[in-house]
């Protein structure tokens, strides 16, 4: 059998993307591999927040074609759509499918492949055979790898135009999957026994705009909050995790539904900030205020006084200056965040900030960044400190550490090492198996923002 790698850059919706389409090449009948060399089919699904993510796309482009020059190479993601004319010309990549073309892509690799005509004919029937696509755009992830945590992609593509963002424009308007085929899938996923569902996309506070009608991401109807009343109802569902949300997309009804449902839901939150000062945050288009970002999480905490809370924060924004980096400080330690990922601003061509003057030396660029990432790095640790000597149920997930100890996460998203109880370590060992959870006492922090545990 043919066999298919696939390279994902960027962002956990590519992951899920690379995931889905995986799948539909196993059900065509290729067998999927970690060594490209190995690969007769090669896909690179593509990342173009910024052009330095671009510039990563090519190099793997033409790093696989000099390691497997015989290899099918396939561009496909963000890049490919917002760059598909110019990426064309290019010989190193075989074929270009732009993110409206990735439920065809396994279809288009056959039709590209040089086979004999009844191996391709059967090929291209087993494809024809797979219609799990929804709206031709969305579909969801039906892989057997994952057996911890499975990522239920419920909606696509963004309408907020922030000015430095170019996924509007890569992946196009927000789209939704139909509830009906949400829940059934969970349901499938649940039967499989899968143990954490992650409900992810580009902009999930959005889900069910695109259904039409007067929306608001904030209450029940067709919105992520009719959407979880329904996933909540599921029999058998033991974890729920969100992705990313915007504030404005966080209420009072939504936090009622979920602290109602602590037994399933995961106390973590992701809440992108992207900057502490308002003035910032009005050139990058976003529409909220530094202290209204405070205020929701103020809000959060009062239905969940111990969850974890993760932000997003762009440093070295054009015209940002050492008053308005000294504010995003002052912003992530008084709402006491959990952890940051911090991104260096980094021009992206066709973005209403790539016009702007960059302002912001390179040093100080890079000094401001590596300042935060200091500074996630102490608040994780603060707060995950707070939790030791204390026990928490753990998912325990197929990677181990240096020291062949299983790793798996709290509810709130915190790394334990699972190290056997040394009175019973041969009981103890079927109890750390991937997918499994146990009650776990979390013992002191190890390197990596990781904590040991021991059983109780």
């Amino acid at each position: 059998m043919m066999k298919v790698h696939i390279k994902n850059l960027g962002c956990k919706a590519n992951t899920f993307d690379g995931h889905a389409i995986a799948g539909r090449f196993v059900r065509a009948g290729f067998v999927m591999t970690e060594d490209p060399a190995l690969a007769k089919i090669i896909v690179i699904n593509s990342c173009a927040v910024t052009q330095n993510a671009g510039k990563e796309a090519l190099y793997f482009v033409r790093r696989y074609r000099r390691n497997a020059p015989d290899s099918l190479i396939i561009l496909a993601g963000c890049l490919s759509q917002i760059e598909e004319t110019s990426l064309k010309e290019k010989n190193e990549i075989d074929l270009v499918v732009p993110n409206t073309q990735k439920s065809d892509l396994v279809r288009l690799a056959i039709e590209k492949l040089e086979l004999g005509t009844q191996q391709k004919q059967e090929y291209l029937a087993r494809a024809s055979r797979d219609n799990l696509s929804t709206d031709g755009d969305v579909f969801f992830d039906q892989s057997l790898s994952l057996r911890t945590r499975a990522f239920v992609k419920v909606q696509d593509g963004c309408d907020s135009f922030c000015s430095y963002c170019i996924v509007p424009y890569s992946r196009g308007r927000s789209l939704s999957v139909p509830r009906g085929l949400i829940v059934d899938e969970i349901k499938r996923l649940v039967g499989q026994n899968i143990g954490e569902i992650v409900l992810t996309g580009i902009h999930i506070g959005n889900y069910g705009k695109d259904f039409g009608g007067d929306f608001n991401p904030t209450s029940a109807g067709k919105g992520l909050l009719g959407l979880l009343e329904e996933i909540l109802k599921v029999d058998g569902l033991k974890r729920l995790r969100l992705s990313s949300l915007e504030i404005n997309e966080v209420s009072r009804d939504l936090l009622e539904l979920l602290s109602k449902n602590k037994e399933v839901f995961c106390d973590h939150f992701h809440l992108p900030l992207q900057s502490g000062s308002d003035r910032v945050l009005k050139m990058m288009k976003r529409i909220y205020s530094a202290g209204t970002f405070q205020e929701c999480v103020a809000l959060v905490r009062t239905f969940f006084s111990e969850a974890n809370i993760g932000t997003d924060v762009i440093v070295g924004f054009p015209g940002e200056t050492e008053k308005d980096f000294n504010e995003t400080m002052a912003v992530l330690e008084s709402a006491e965040i959990g952890y940051a990922h911090v991104f260096p601003y980094s021009k992206r061509p066709g973005t209403e900030a790539s016009k702007l003057p960059q302002d912001v030396k390179q040093a100080d660029l890079k000094g401001r960044a590596e300042i935060l990432r200091h500074m996630s790095r102490e608040m994780h640790q603060k707060y995950a400190r707070c939790f030791l000597g204390r026990s928490f149920p753990v998912l325990w997930e197929q990677d181990v550490d240096d020291e062949g100890r299983r790793l798996g996460k709290t509810r709130n998203y915190l790394t334990v090492a699972g190290e056997a109880s040394v009175h019973v370590p041969r009981r103890t060992t079927s109890r750390l198996m991937a997918g499994s959870e146990t009650q776990i006492k979390l013992e002191k922090m190890l390197q990596h923002d990781v904590i040991l545990g021991y059983f109780d």
